[in-house]
């Protein structure tokens, strides 16, 4: 019989609605040290079985939300000056777009493939180095 993670939360806040005040406190506070004894917040039951059961929750795993982002930046990712500066963008050069690796946690790479580059491309600079050079 398969349950989803909805059915976690229901029996979890289940078993500790089973607890009397001072267990639920003792639980919160002293054992697993999600709230402040003096916190004012100690004395309402539901706020500390909402604090126990959100820190057991299942989260989504780094994988699952990186493979939820897009290949390729949406008009979202476009348009936001915090993602995509463009206070000193001219136009003269080229204007690099952020990639997953940029707008997510460190380890982005993860369960995403990576973009071969030829050894046959060459860069802009490179173009306009020999175009210098030549007679």
């Amino acid at each position: 019989m398969a349950h989803g993670p909805g059915h976690a939360v229901a029996v979890l806040a289940q078993h500790l609605s089973r607890l009397d005040q001072e267990e639920l406190t003792h639980l919160a506070t002293k054992q697993l040290r999600l709230v402040h004894p003096d916190d004012a917040a100690c004395d309402d039951p539901e706020f500390l079985m909402e604090v126990v059961v959100q820190a057991h929750e299942r989260r989504k795993s780094q994988r699952q939300a990186i493979n939820e982002l897009p290949l390729y930046p949406t008009e979202t990712v476009l348009w936001d000056e915090n993602v995509v500066p463009s206070v000193n963008y001219t136009g003269q050069a080229v204007l690099a777009l952020p990639n997953a690796s940029n707008l997510s946690a460190p380890l982005a790479s993860v369960g995403r493939p990576t973009a071969n580059v030829s050894a046959n491309t060459t860069s802009r600079s490179e173009e306009h180095t020999s175009e210098l050079q030549s007679p």
